[in-house]
């Protein structure tokens, strides 16, 4: 089933075509990556999709509701969430504070998730600790945690991976794989670590100069002559 979808999406900065006519949908309960050069205009496209920015042209949809003009909080209590590629959690907090933030905007009993989600993400032990103490990848997953206790249906998650040592990067990965099957979630990740993305992904996007070049399987994009040109060449998949 489609959860969401863009229609001719554009966004411009000074006569730049950051995005440039996207049109895409994603079905529910699947892993979306969504890569390319840098500059092709990934992270403007999530911007867009998640209300961080409002788009020069174009629509978006979300279950069928036209979103194209709310603001950022709707989305979000609509089941609308994301990470972004500098992690934004509050330092000064601890583990178990940063979580309850979020899960307070549910209302009465959401703090009743705050144990399992600790649990989920390996935070036992850490949950008194200051959010500026924890490890890069584990303040990459204290992120995810916050986005989750929003209890989105979509996540879009921006380079999660990002400047994270190898097991730290296995133990992200192996928690997005879980919240699909778990959370039933749909997921749209932005990564340039092609090892995360034919891991993960169930279909890849590949973005170039503000437009789709590519949409298919990871066999497909692997053996796409345009992809390997623009962005795959040399590289080992």
């Amino acid at each position: 089933m489609r959860i969401f979808e863009t229609q001719n999406l554009s966004r411009y900065f000074d006569g730049v075509k950051a995005v440039d006519g996207v049109s895409l949908s994603f079905e529910s309960e699947r892993i979306t990556a969504l890569i390319g050069p840098n500059g092709a205009g990934k992270t403007t496209f999530i911007n867009l999709c998640t209300g961080l920015l409002k788009p020069n042209s174009g629509r978006i949809f979300y279950n069928n509701n036209d979103i194209t003009n709310l603001p950022p909080h709707k989305r979000v209590l609509m089941g609308i969430s994301r990470t972004f590629q500098i992690s934004n959690i509050f330092p000064g907090l601890t583990v178990s504070q940063n979580i309850k933030i979020p899960l307070l905007s549910g209302g009465k009993g959401a703090l009743d998730e705050l144990d399992r989600l600790i649990s989920m993400f390996g935070f036992e032990k850490k949950a008194d600790l200051l959010a500026s103490e924890l490890s890069h990848g584990d303040q990459r997953l204290l992120e995810i945690a916050m986005s989750l206790a929003t209890k989105p249906k979509i996540l879009f998650l921006d380079e999660p991976t990002a400047g994270i040592n190898p097991a730290e990067k296995h133990k992200i990965l192996d928690v997005i794989e879980s919240l699909k099957e778990d959370e039933k979630l749909t997921i749209v990740i932005v990564e340039h670590d092609m090892d995360v993305v034919f891991r993960i992904a169930e279909r890849i996007v590949v973005m170039n100069r503000g437009k789709i070049l590519a949409d298919g399987s990871p066999d497909e994009i692997r053996d796409d002559e345009k992809v390997r040109e623009v962005y795959l060449k040399g590289v080992e998949i």
